[in-house]
């Protein structure tokens, strides 16, 4: 239960950070764990990136770092919605989904 409220506690303040019903302004990206705010506002991660001159390609690790030689790019925000710590298996399913958090959560709950 305190996992679940920690997450819920961080989830607000993220969304308070970001504004109601977050998007990239460059690219329209909506998956929440891809989301940051600069100065301009939210931006996801790989517009960030191309921002800043960077690839939105990173290397990820499907297998863990047991086996550090089998490695895929994926690009930075499904990277960053495979690992992210808030809400780890729900993000993903968020992102699988393509649906916002209250959606998903209500749909799971209908069919409980």
């Amino acid at each position: 239960m305190d996992d679940f409220l920690a997450r819920e506690r961080a989830f607000a303040k993220r969304l308070r950070r970001l504004g109601p019903n977050p998007s990239c302004r460059e690219c329209g990206w909506t998956a929440f764990a891809a989301l940051q705010r600069d100065r301009r506002g939210a931006i996801c991660y790989d517009c960030a990136n191309v921002a800043h001159g960077k690839s939105i390609f990173e290397l990820h690790h499907p297998l863990g770092h047991a086996l550090p030689q089998f490695v895929v790019n994926v690009r930075g925000n499904d990277h960053r919605a495979f690992h992210d710590p808030l809400f780890g298996a729900q993000a993903w399913l968020d992102y699988l989904a393509g649906q916002d958090r209250a959606r998903m959560l209500a749909g799971f709950h209908e069919h409980r």
